[in-house]
C-alpha cells in the first residue's frame, strides 16, 4: 500500500499580459506515488470576501499530464495536457466560468522517491518535485494571457 507523506505546497501563477506578479496558494499537503502518478491533496479556505467555507484540492500527475480537482466552495477539474487544449467548467461559488486552457509545455523535475532517502537532486533541493506549466488561459472563449504555473512540492 502506498505510504502518504505530510509536504508543503505551493502554486504560483503569473498572467504574463495581466499582471506581472503571481497569484499564490501555499497549503500543507498530503502526497503520495502510485502506479507511475504522484497525487497531491490539501485543502484551502474561502477567500474572506465569499465566505463560503474551504476547498479541498486533489493533484494528480503522470510525467505528461497535470489534473487539478477542485470540490467544495470551488468545484471543478482543470486538465493540462502539452499540446492540447482542455475545457471544463468551473463554480467558484458564485456563478460559473467556461475556462479552456491551450497548453504549450509541462516540464518536471523528480527528486528521488525512496521513502526513506533524504539525498534529492540539488536543482529542487528538499523537494519532491517541481512542475512548470506554460499555456494560454481562454475565460468564456477569450483568450485572456499567456500563462506560467510553478508548482512546487516541498518536505517539511
Amino acid at each position: 500500500m502506498p505510504k502518504e507523506k505530510n509536504i508543503y505546497i505551493r502554486i504560483s501563477t503569473i498572467q504574463h499580459d495581466i499582471d506581472p506578479e503571481p497569484v499564490v496558494e501555499e497549503a500543507s499537503a498530503s502526497y503520495m506515488e502510485r502506479g507511475g502518478s504522484r497525487y497531491v491533496c490539501y485543502r484551502t479556505p474561502s477567500s474572506p470576501a465569499y465566505d463560503s467555507g474551504t476547498t479541498r484540492t486533489i493533484l494528480s500527475f503522470d510525467g505528461t499530464a497535470l489534473e487539478i480537482r477542485r470540490s467544495g466552495a470551488v468545484n471543478g477539474t482543470v486538465s493540462y495536457i502539452s499540446g492540447k487544449k482542455t475545457k471544463t467548467a468551473m463554480d467558484l461559488g458564485f456563478g460559473i466560468i467556461d475556462i479552456e486552457n491551450d497548453t504549450f509545455s509541462i516540464k518536471a523535475v523528480h527528486c528521488a522517491s525512496d521513502d526513506n532517502s533524504d539525498v534529492i537532486d540539488d536543482s529542487v533541493r528538499n523537494g519532491l518535485m517541481s512542475i512548470q506549466i506554460d499555456y494560454d488561459l481562454y475565460l468564456n472563449g477569450e483568450c485572456v494571457s499567456r500563462c506560467t504555473t510553478y508548482v512546487e512540492l516541498r518536505k517539511f
